[in-house]
């Protein structure tokens, strides 16, 4: 579903009005606000003296069309921290004249992204690049560093749209990794690296997996699951608990839990692969290797799924 606030200007200073009407509101000095003082939260003014409405005027309006669809049951706002009276006032304001929908919304927020100097990105200062110029700029930098040696090999189609999926892994994983309440410090190089706390160090760990599958050349034999040393137990319970990590993240609202889980779960696989060869593995050892090897994979690309993060094939 898809809600629109430029739709909301002229509809949201018609509602404002009405409920004004009814007695809601009140008007000081031609603006029209409500007084929110006793729940410590201000004033907060919805129309001004020249009859236009400003942020929280529109956002009132959303919020009422995002419930009169009934395929919504509850809204979840991802906001600066700044904006946190904002909401405050919205919410309660909604309740106070008679939207009961405003206890099925709440904010989920978080902190600034700044530059390396410390500085937040701010599309008003110009102190940063936009979106758009950012992806590209990725994009191209993914291609030289680690594509473009596949040149010739892959398809020109198949090595953008890698360098697409590596940079969206970056920047959201980037984002996501660290908890909402801590600042999150943007530096190009050290999000696109192979190695670390990014995204693409996921999304290899799961190419890895699925080259070393694809190799494999026919499906796993079936037999006997066995297991020799500490690093195949270790992934085995690591694997095992996905499912605990993934309701915890959703029931906290904090997916930087699933985000932890997933790079504990790349390191744990890497000292898997280097202490346990698989092509020099014979029988139910080689075949139970594989099968960690195969649940690596789906695990990983349903966690990276949970974050918006797509996993490639091969990289």
């Amino acid at each position: 579903l898809w809600f629109f606030e430029s739709e909301c200007d002229e509809p949201s200073r018609r509602l404002v009005q009405q409920k004004f009407a009814e007695g809601h509101f009140v008007q000081d000095q031609g603006a029209i606000g409500i007084d929110l003082s006793p729940y410590k939260l201000g004033f907060a003014m919805f129309l001004k003296s020249d009859g236009n409405g400003l942020y929280i005027t529109k956002d009132l309006e959303l919020l009422r069309r995002k419930f009169a669809d009934p395929a919504v049951t509850s809204s979840i706002v991802v906001v600066d921290q700044r904006q946190k009276l904002h909401f405050q006032q919205l919410y309660k304001t909604a309740e106070l004249i008679g939207y009961p929908q405003a206890t099925k919304s709440s904010t989920l927020l978080y902190e600034t992204v700044n530059t390396a100097d410390g500085k937040p990105f701010s599309s008003r200062s110009m102190n940063g690049l936009r979106l758009l110029e950012l992806r590209v700029a990725m994009e191209n930098k993914v291609t030289q560093d680690y594509l473009e040696r596949y040149r010739g090999t892959w398809s020109d189609a198949d090595i953008a749209e890698t360098a697409k999926q590596v940079t969206i892994g970056a920047l959201k994983y980037g984002m996501l990794r660290v908890d909402n309440s801590t600042q999150v410090t943007f530096v190009l190089d050290e999000w696109l690296k192979l190695d670390g706390d990014t995204g693409p160090y996921l999304q290899y760990m799961h190419a890895r997996c699925c080259n070393i599958i694809e190799k494999q050349g026919s499906p796993i034999a079936g037999g006997n699951i066995c297991f020799e040393a500490a690093e195949e137990r270790a992934l085995l319970f690591h694997l095992s608990r996905f499912n605990e990590f993934a309701h915890q993240s959703a029931a906290h609202q904090r997916p930087s839990v699933v985000a932890g889980y997933l790079y504990d779960l790349a390191k744990a696989f890497n000292r898997f692969y280097e202490a346990c060869p698989i092509r020099s593995s014979e029988g139910d050892l080689r075949n139970s290797r594989l099968c960690l090897v195969q649940a690596s994979a789906k695990v990983m690309k349903e966690g990276l799924a949970l974050l918006g993060i797509p996993a490639p094939s091969r990289m």
